[in-house]
């Protein structure tokens, strides 16, 4: 399958939103996912032959670390390496700022997730009780990868 990496714009929030409903249990709102563009968050995106958006990362740069905020993949196209597309994408971006750490939070519950990120190099740092409340209180997995 032939895909393209470009970055996302504000036109695009549709598209991810579509995408992030029906992937996170707790989904960003549009609200959110507009401020995010607002306050200058780092956000890329993959599309399909036909343009069509699949999956999309946003990300924050501080200092010499980046955290992963949010990634999603369309449910049609899970498990077809889009996601590593994604995350191997965010590698390379960030090592280009001079940026050598990825830090991301994670539900405990999410095990694929978790499998996921084992293979693309990070390790498991500790546990943030509560971290997450909705749809009900679960505790975070704090994950990073050393580039």
């Amino acid at each position: 399958m032939m895909t393209n990496i470009r970055l996302s714009n504000p036109s695009d929030l549709k598209s991810l939103l579509v995408i992030e409903n029906n992937t996170n249990p707790s989904p960003w709102t549009e609200k959110q996912m507009q401020s995010s563009f607002d306050v200058g968050h780092h956000s890329f995106l993959c599309e399909d032959n036909n343009e069509n958006v699949i999956g999309f990362v946003i990300y924050v740069a501080v200092e010499q670390e980046a955290h992963l905020l949010n990634i999603a993949v369309d449910n049609n196209y899970q498990k077809k390496g889009i996601g590593s597309i994604l995350v191997n994408h965010l590698k390379k971006q960030v090592q280009a700022m001079g940026i050598n750490l990825i830090t991301l939070e994670v539900r405990v519950s999410n095990t694929n997730a978790i499998s996921f990120y084992k293979k693309h190099d990070f390790i498991e740092d500790a546990i943030r009780a509560n971290y997450y409340s909705k749809p009900k209180p679960e505790d975070a997995l704090l994950m990073s990868a050393r580039l």
